[in-house]
């Protein structure tokens, strides 16, 4: 873990404190998608003593549970205080998600991810990043439990982080999400 991260007061940390502190009681989750593969949100929200909800569950090697990604209430008892939670979606994968027979595992142990650097799932800044982004599972789950928090919450916490150009498939979802949202 980088201990810089994990004990600086950076501006994003008190972001995401505040939002998960003013969250509605009846929903104490804030929605983050990040398309960047780093783990800076995961970090600070362990040093915030949030929990983080990406789909995978187990410790040190966790699989992945789309129906925990998008429907976290049935595996978690949400009430607040004190219980906060981010939900977090990476649509361009992690440098801490390997593929394994198939499978895509969140891996906690660097020296195994430094054995297996060849199998980390993220998509790399290029031309071909947008048809990528469709191909692969994990990609698609998470790109589209972020498009369905839109759809069904409008009332829902959201942040981006990191979200940049050659992204057209986050434009149009994002779009239609504030142009619902000013009739609400």
């Amino acid at each position: 873990m980088n201990k810089k991260i994990y004990t600086s007061n950076c501006g994003l940390k008190k972001l995401i404190s505040y939002l998960s502190n003013s969250v509605d009681v009846n929903r104490p989750i804030v929605d983050i998608m990040t398309p960047n593969y780093d783990r800076v949100i995961e970090i600070l929200c362990d040093s915030l003593e949030i929990q983080v909800i990406n789909g995978y569950l187990g410790g040190a090697v966790g699989a992945f549970k789309s129906d925990l990604l998008k429907n976290p209430r049935a595996y978690y008892r949400m009430k607040r205080p004190p219980n906060r939670y981010i939900r977090l979606f990476k649509p361009h994968g992690s440098i801490n998600w390997i593929r394994s027979n198939e499978q895509i595992f969140q891996i906690h142990d660097n020296k195994r991810l430094l054995e297996d650097i060849e199998n980390i799932e993220i998509i790399a800044p290029g031309g071909a990043k947008y048809e990528e982004g469709f191909s692969n599972i994990q990609y698609v789950n998470h790109r589209d439990g972020f498009t369905q928090s839109l759809e069904e919450e409008l009332d829902a916490s959201l942040l981006f982080f990191g979200y940049g150009f050659n992204d057209p498939h986050f434009d149009v979802v994002t779009s239609d999400y504030f142009d619902k949202k000013k009739h609400f």
